[in-house]
């Protein structure tokens, strides 16, 4: 019982990535015969990535600025350059996500919330030139450290989903939630009938 009661009481937070968009390559391939470049501050880009990560605080207590021993980086390979990026509070986000101190260095990203209350989410977006090659998730390193919290990790948005998560995915899917009415209607006839 005291497990429990502890376990509820915890601090977690919980770092995705959701996705790695390659934004020249498609511009490359709508372009075929066109000499597009694409400019940055004057300079040529040659390997632009649209890079999205969400930050949710999954436990039951508020993460404040002074819960962070250490801020949380986002590290990218060597040669890649973060260009631009933008935090937007999830839409679900109930009270309070409030100011996100952000400072750069090239190829590494670090962050302080100032205030996450349990349950509420960031999304963060990143605009990145990898340089030579486009950035996967094996490649992104994560580092920080939030007092009551063991181990920050950052895990791939498909990793965290659970079998409950997949079965709503799955029952929302507008087809299925037809063919259900289909039977539940059909169900409702058919034993109308068998009454009379």
């Amino acid at each position: 019982v005291l497990f429990l009661i502890f376990a509820n009481d915890a601090k977690n937070l919980e770092i995705s990535f959701l996705s790695s968009i390659e934004l020249l390559d498609k511009v490359e391939r709508i372009g075929r015969n066109k000499n597009i470049e694409v400019l940055v501050d004057g300079k040529k880009v040659v390997n632009l990535s649209y890079i999205t990560f969400y930050i949710k605080n999954v436990g039951a207590q508020s993460i404040k600025q002074g819960d962070f021993i250490e801020d949380l980086e986002l590290h990218f390979p060597s040669g890649a350059k973060i260009l631009t990026y933008d935090a937007i509070p999830s839409w679900d986000s109930k009270t309070g996500v409030s100011d996100i101190n952000f400072s750069e260095n090239s190829n590494t990203l670090s962050m302080r919330l100032s205030h996450l209350n349990a349950g509420d989410g960031v999304a963060l977006g990143i605009l990145l030139d990898g340089n030579n090659s486009s950035i996967t998730f094996e490649e992104i390193q994560l580092s920080g450290r939030v007092d009551g919290i063991k181990k920050l990790e950052l895990k791939k948005f498909e990793d965290r989903i659970t079998i409950f998560d997949k079965l709503q995915i799955f029952l929302f899917n507008p087809r299925v939630l037809l063919i259900l009415y289909s039977i539940i209607i059909f169900a409702l006839v058919f034993l109308g009938r068998r009454t009379k």
